[in-house]
């Protein structure tokens, strides 16, 4: 019991390194400490996912930085975007799970990119990026979890929506950061699929 807790406490730390890096490289666009707090949290449950928590901790850094900026100034970074799910399908490939990825990344970015088709005010275009790296880390590590993320992401989505329609008797108005649910929704599912 003692190793755990060392290990937790030395995840939280790795987190709040990790997360510090991550606020780095958003260049200030995130507000002091949200990416350390973030990845500190995301980190704090990985060693028990054994061999696997290197890549959890490398997925639950994605995440949270992705999430962090979303929520911070609405934007989902290219350079995390594209180079997350260039690493996580480059990653699937070698791991032997290389057509699950691809065919989970054009499921679900297919999906998204007909939403935004239809309405482009309703999902942008980074969230279309997104699906594409979630549904191949999904699908790499369970096929199921594609369409279980999607439904997620929606309901913490209507959620979101649900606060903020609320706030904004009292505030001024505010938009939905997708992204952000998007990310919160892998990283539910995701965790225990690997522990």
């Amino acid at each position: 019991m003692a190793l755990f807790a060392i290990l937790v406490l030395m995840a939280l730390c790795g987190g709040l390194l990790a997360g510090r890096a991550g606020s780095k490289l958003l260049g200030g666009a995130v507000p002091r400490w949200w990416c350390e707090t973030g990845c500190a949290v995301a980190f704090a449950p990985l060693p028990a996912c054994g061999p696997a928590a290197f890549a959890a901790a490398a997925a639950a850094w994605w995440l949270c930085c992705l999430a962090v900026s979303d929520l911070a100034v609405r934007r989902l970074p290219n350079m995390l975007t594209a180079s997350g799910a260039a690493a996580i399908v480059s990653s699937a490939f070698v791991l032997g799970r290389g057509s699950p990825a691809c065919v989970g990344a054009l499921c679900f970015s297919g999906a998204y990119f007909v939403i935004h088709l239809v309405s482009p005010a309703s999902m942008g275009a980074g969230d279309v990026k997104l699906a594409f790296g979630l549904g191949a880390l999904c699908a790499a590590v369970r096929p199921p979890a594609v369409l279980l993320v999607a439904l997620l992401s929606s309901l913490f989505s209507a959620l979101a929506a649900v606060i903020v329609l609320m706030r904004r008797q009292r505030s001024p108005p505010s938009t939905v950061a997708h992204g952000a649910s998007m990310c919160l929704a892998a990283y539910v599912v995701l965790v225990p699929a690997v522990v």
